[in-house]
């Protein structure tokens, strides 16, 4: 993942004198370098952009070597290759200005229009805008870090990125991802077809799970874009009424950006930013309701006025256009003087919660279509229509891989989907009451109506339609703990942390869920099972997958000096080191980890062990990478204990199947 110097600094001599691989099962080898993790691009039709080697064809001196570097070239005409390069330059442009990649000032207006608003009770809060403000350092960063700050065997996979073209001789895209080869194909590639008034018709795409993140460029890119000087040169040519239009400015690195942002290793995401999809929502104009994608300047101003309680920003930053056309705005501002504002939709807002690209809810709390959000700090008092409907946008999702997704026990056919969890658990989180202290047991139909008792065993989640769901019963269960430990969650963030998590991603189109699942929240444990004559038993013990992260309560740990993040990714490091030669085995203590240190009074306690009386399909796993299907491994989600928990700093625990991951601020526990 591409860090930030100062971090890298601290945490490289500690993986220098440590066998850890990083992401993929890459061994360290005496002596390597760079170029043992390289792909093989001599084979390549062009070379590697920008250059690796020498005028006199030699190879570049690794310390003098800068910035993630495009190989590939499948499908690629030289025009096509010198276009890219192109785009590759000028999306460090946008990325490189002070005021987007190191200091966004937020009470900027287009800050305030992409974004969210700056001040008042629905301003963005710190630790978003901190987010926010990382995905374009990470973006700067992919073109201009020097390639010796860590050991080769991990910094491998963000020094290059595959890029593909769709034309040529058709090698580039070979499933027809872009629509090239059949242009008039009314259906996007799965999950869904493309949005009203939409083209299946793409820019470009992005594969962030394979083994290098890869980009395919589509005809689009190339024939309908520009380049960001000749986009200068044209906008500044116009009228000041059409200069003042973003869309005058649309070039192809604003394509670049939103792309780079699809990218989760060099995003570094999850374990420091959420991941950043292409959202999808409805809102209405003087022609009805217009489903769309979160493409072009209009739609994503429109999805910046769903104004929920606590929520500012959350929606904003999960957008990857909204990061591409907040930085062109930048550098549009600073060529002619003065903000393109327009398109404005003034109070135009979203009918319903924002959707990711396979239409599941982007909050765990989002099942209400008609919730429309709060009419306050919206960009305008007056509804304003889109004033260029013509604009071209892409039409189908452009990211793809990537999800986590177990597979166990099947769904049936006509399985719940999850985008309705609340109408199942609603009731049931309403009897449990905040305070969470008595146990409880319920049997619901789909609507969440209690059922009369009977057998206890089985349940399940969410429907879309509870009529359609009347053969199944859910069976739901909240069993407190007689520990005083505080609770993390309450009954509906649990189970919609259930509902978004690989249990409610499943079926061909990842919106089933599978047939019982639980989450523990420090004082206790929700559970579901799914009741039903087509509900298959689970075939053996389940595949593993990544869990919930679980914080900490603030005050379960007592008093507790100052927890510095630069000490925990350090200790992170000690605690990880060595993890890929190491194995965690079923009811073998013998191989837990334990690593613990105490700092100013601070105790940093890591600790890595197999769950008791956990039961999986594997029964030992890989420390350091433990899941075939992610790239989650032992230092982000150790980090991630201490960066995703707001509670102080001492930390919380996540699993990879039955191996838990714990960091803590105590030393309660530690041989």
């Amino acid at each position: 993942m591409i860090k930030p110097k100062t971090f890298v600094g601290l945490l490289r001599p500690l993986l220098l004198i440590s066998s850890i691989s990083h992401v993929i099962a890459q061994e360290p080898k005496e002596g390597a370098t760079v170029w043992d993790y390289a792909p093989d691009f001599p084979k390549d039709k062009f070379p590697p952009y920008p250059s690796v080697l020498n005028p006199d064809g030699s190879k570049i001196d690794v310390k003098n070597l800068r910035g993630t570097k495009l190989f590939g070239w499948k499908g690629c005409e030289p025009d096509d290759q010198k276009a890219i390069a192109s785009a590759f330059d000028d999306f460090h442009k946008l990325v490189s200005l002070s005021e987007v990649s190191s200091s966004i000032d937020w009470n900027d207006q287009a800050a305030k229009d992409f974004f969210g608003a700056a001040s008042g009770r629905n301003q963005i809060p710190d630790d978003r805008r901190k987010q926010i403000q990382q995905i374009f350092e990470a973006s700067r960063q992919m073109y201009q870090l020097y390639w010796d700050w860590e050991p080769p065997w991990l910094s491998w996979k963000f020094l290059w990125i595959e890029v593909r073209c769709s034309g040529g001789d058709n090698s580039g895209d070979p499933d027809d991802i872009c629509g090239d080869k059949k242009p008039d194909n009314p259906e996007c590639p799965p999950p869904g077809g493309p949005p009203q008034g939409g083209t299946v018709q793409l820019e470009a795409y992005s594969d962030p799970a394979e083994k290098y993140s890869r980009i395919t460029f589509c005809n689009k890119f190339f024939n309908e874009l520009k380049s960001l000087g000749e986009a200068m040169d044209y906008g500044k040519k116009q009228p000041r009424d059409v200069q003042n239009n973003l869309e005058t400015w649309n070039s192809r690195a604003r394509c670049f950006l939103h792309e780079a942002t699809h990218l989760d290793y060099f995003m570094d995401a999850p374990a420091k930013n959420p991941y950043i999809s292409d959202l999808s929502f409805s809102y209405r104009d003087r022609n009805g309701v217009q489903k769309v994608e979160g493409y072009g300047p209009y739609n994503c101003k429109v999805l910046r006025n769903y104004i929920k309680a606590g929520k500012a920003g959350y929606y904003t930053q999960r957008n990857a256009e909204t990061f591409a056309y907040f930085a062109t705005a930048k550098y549009v501002q600073k060529e002619i003087g003065r903000y393109p504002d327009l398109p404005n939709p003034g109070s135009t807002k979203p009918t319903g919660p924002p959707k990711d690209a396979k239409g599941n809810p982007v909050a765990a709390e989002d099942t209400d279509e008609n919730e429309a959000g709060l009419d306050e700090d919206l960009i305008g008092t007056e509804q304003l229509d889109n004033p260029n409907k013509d604009f071209s946008v892409p039409g189908c999702p452009d990211k793809f891989g990537g999800d986590i997704v177990i597979d166990d026990s099947p769904p049936p056919e006509d399985t719940p989907e999850h985008g309705s969890a609340g109408s199942v658990y609603g009731k049931f989180c309403d009897a449990v009451g905040g305070d969470q202290k008595k146990e409880l047991k319920w049997t619901v139909d789909a609507s969440g109506n209690e059922k009369s008792p009977s057998r206890r065993r089985r349940k399940r989640t969410p429907p879309p339609d509870p009529d359609a769901y009347g053969s199944y019963s859910f069976e739901l269960d909240w069993a407190p703990k007689e520990s005083s430990a505080g609770c993390n969650r309450d009954c509906k963030d649990a189970y919609g942390v259930i509902a978004n998590s690989p249990c409610g991603h499943q079926g061909g189109q990842q919106n089933g869920m599978t047939a019982s699942g639980s989450v523990d929240v420090g004082c206790g444990t929700y559970s579901y099972k799914i009741t039903g004559e087509k509900v298959p038993e689970p075939e053996g013990p389940p595949k593993p997958f990544l869990s919930a992260r679980y914080c900490f309560p603030s005050d379960v740990f007592g008093e507790h000096g100052d927890i510095q993040e630069e000490w925990q990714s350090q200790y992170t490091g000690l605690a990880c080191a060595g993890s890929a030669l190491a194995t965690i085995k079923k009811d073998d203590p013998s191989t837990f980890i334990n690593w613990h240190t105490t700092t100013n009074d601070v105790p940093d306690n890591y600790t890595i062990s197999w769950k008791p009386n956990c039961e999986s399909s594997v029964t030992e796993m890989n420390v350091y990478k433990p899941l075939e299907d992610n790239d989650a491994d032992c230092l982000s989600m150790m980090q991630g204990n201490y960066r995703e928990c707001s509670n102080g700093g001492i930390g919380g625990s996540i699993s990879a199947g039955c191996v838990v991951y714990e960091f803590k601020a105590s030393l309660e526990g530690s041989p």
